[in-house]
C-alpha cells in the first residue's frame, strides 16, 4: 500500500459540439471522465483556452485539514472563477 500519493483536480469548459468533435478525433468517450482527462494532458483543453492546475502531496502519516482547506480554496478562488471566465468568453 503506497504510503503517499500525488494528485490533482483537472476541469474542463466546453459545449456538446465540442465534446463530440473530441470523441470523433481523439476516441473520447461518450461522456466526460476523469480517466480521460488525466491521459489528455492539462495542455490539450478546451477551444475556450485557459487551465488551472495544482499538484497536491498527500501523505498517510500527515495532518489532512490544511490539504483539504487548500484543495477546497483553490478551487473556490482559481477554478471555478477560471471556468466562469471560460463560459463567457466567445469562441472564435
Amino acid at each position: 500500500m503506497p504510503e503517499q500519493i500525488f494528485f490533482a483536480v483537472n476541469f474542463d469548459v466546453s459545449t456538446k459540439e465540442e465534446w463530440n468533435q473530441r470523441r470523433h478525433a481523439f476516441g473520447a468517450p461518450e461522456r466526460p471522465s476523469p480517466s480521460w482527462f488525466s491521459r489528455m494532458g492539462i495542455d490539450d483543453q478546451s477551444p475556450h483556452g485557459g487551465a488551472v492546475q495544482h499538484w497536491w502531496h498527500l501523505r498517510v502519516e500527515s495532518p489532512i485539514l490544511a490539504l483539504v482547506d487548500d484543495v477546497i480554496t483553490r478551487i473556490k478562488n482559481e477554478a471555478l472563477p477560471a471556468m466562469r471566465a471560460l463560459m463567457e468568453k466567445p469562441l472564435g
